[in-house]
């Protein structure tokens, strides 16, 4: 009883934490993923000793974190989902689901809400609903889900030849 409860916190919670990450304007957003990007950015910089990097110049490094933000949200997105995809199918474990259906389900769960959150962004001011992000974020949950299946197998292949 105690699993399915904090199981269902969890999954509420982090429904919560993608609301509110949609709920702010363009601009709060832009300025969440920018700042990421330009310590990535630094990090990157602050490794003057490959060529590559110790050649850019101010016009350069502007192009290269405007390039890393787009990477950075979009694998936000993924990431953000691959952590609903292993709430949900934990949740939905916790019932006592065969792990098949319950990956399945637990994709589809996380398809339904991503689609709901592109279609609350359309509300928000300067955001727009975007079907690459419904894939990006299904994706994400799908690649989450899988990996938690493979590794179940493999443990319990490798557990079971021992």
């Amino acid at each position: 009883m105690a699993r399915k409860i904090f199981s269902w916190v969890a999954v509420i919670l982090w429904m919560l934490v993608i609301f509110g990450f949609s709920a702010q304007s363009a601009d709060s957003s832009d300025t969440l993923s920018m700042g990421l990007s330009e310590k990535i950015v630094e990090f990157i910089l602050s490794l003057r000793d490959i060529p590559v990097f110790s050649a850019l110049d101010g016009d350069a490094v502007s192009n290269f974190i405007l390039n890393a933000n787009h990477y950075v949200r979009k694998t936000a997105h993924f990431m953000i989902f691959a952590v609903l995809g292993l709430l949900v199918n934990n949740l939905l474990l916790s019932y006592g689901n065969e792990r098949v259906k319950s990956c399945f389900f637990a994709v589809l769960i996380c398809f339904l809400y991503a689609v709901s959150d592109e279609v609350h962004q359309y509300f928000v001011p300067g955001r727009a609903c975007r079907l690459k992000d419904v894939i990006i974020d299904t994706c994400g949950a799908s690649a989450a889900v899988c990996l938690a299946y493979l590794t179940y197998r493999i443990r319990r292949r490798y557990i079971h030849t021992k």
